[in-house]
């Protein structure tokens, strides 16, 4: 059985990295190039590097920027934004990404899923769906959310299966920046739909969060804000997921063995008494 994924991703706007909230609001992090080699140095699973500009403004993420992200990152690499046809996918395969993420194209083009694959191979296919919950029911949409898709979301997942695509990213709208978990109710909905990989994104705010998803049916999980700006938040992540029972991919010496959380997200300080039994003591 294949190991749980940590994936981080980085989101960028007129050329720098961002928070996204709610697909409306965004907060400015750095350069990409940063972003992205700091979630490598930090041991996450996989990074996705998406342009949320690329795809309305009829434009690809710029393979400048992927160059010089691959050149910092060891981690395999998925790149998206404005992936609109075969010319464009193979200029950000060639300057580094391993992976090809589509989005609003595949939903006006309904060949290129299936193109993409049969040109690279499945596994270099990640289909990318946002969807926003209207009453009882989730729909899609492209440009960055800004469009609504007619087709139904069940259509949706089976056409991108059928067509060859090798994961699914599922972002919840709802959910996004707001850091109070995934759309459980939504994972369940489309993992009973596919059988191939589905990426959980959109809403974690809290290690446990990681778990639920897994629970739900997700096979990995993605986050953007709640790794950012502190360097053990992927290792404590992952040590938590560990507790839980998940077989999880860890290469640092750090520890955080069973380590408490406030229901913020941030770690839990300990007591008083465990802080006095491990002080230095200096000897004669």
């Amino acid at each position: 059985m294949l190991k749980p994924r940590l994936i981080g991703i980085v989101l960028v706007r007129d050329g720098i990295a961002v928070q996204s909230i709610g697909f409306n609001r965004y907060l400015p992090l750095g350069q990409p190039t940063i972003a992205v080699e700091y979630l490598d140095r930090w041991g996450v699973d996989e990074i996705v590097l998406l342009d949320i500009q690329a795809g309305p403004a009829q434009r690809s993420l710029d393979p400048g920027v992927v160059r010089q992200c691959a050149e910092l990152c060891r981690t395999p690499l998925t790149v998206g934004g404005g992936v609109r046809d075969m010319a464009s996918a193979s200029a950000l395969l060639a300057a580094g990404a391993d992976k090809i993420c589509v989005n609003s194209a595949a939903h006006s083009d309904p060949s290129l899923v299936g193109d993409l694959s049969m040109r690279f191979g499945e596994q270099c296919v990640v289909f990318s769906v946002d969807v926003k919950k209207h009453s009882a029911d989730w729909n899609a949409y492209a440009s960055g959310g800004k469009s609504s898709i007619s087709a139904a979301l069940d259509e949706i997942l089976a056409h991108a299966q059928k067509s060859g695509a090798g994961e699914i990213l599922l972002n919840s709208i709802d959910r996004d920046g707001s850091r109070l978990g995934y759309d459980l109710e939504l994972i369940r909905h489309c993992a009973g739909r596919v059988s191939i990989p589905l990426i959980a994104a959109g809403g974690a705010g809290h290690p446990r969060h990681f778990n639920e998803a897994l629970e739900a049916g997700a096979s990995a999980v993605a986050a953007a804000n709640m790794l950012h700006y502190t360097e053990h938040s992927v290792i404590v992540a992952k040590r938590h997921m560990q507790t839980a029972g998940r077989a999880m991919r860890i290469d640092t010496p750090a520890g955080y063995p069973c380590v408490g959380h406030l229901d913020s997200g941030r770690l839990a300080m300990f007591d008083e008494t465990r802080l006095d039994a491990a002080r230095f003591h200096r000897l004669p």
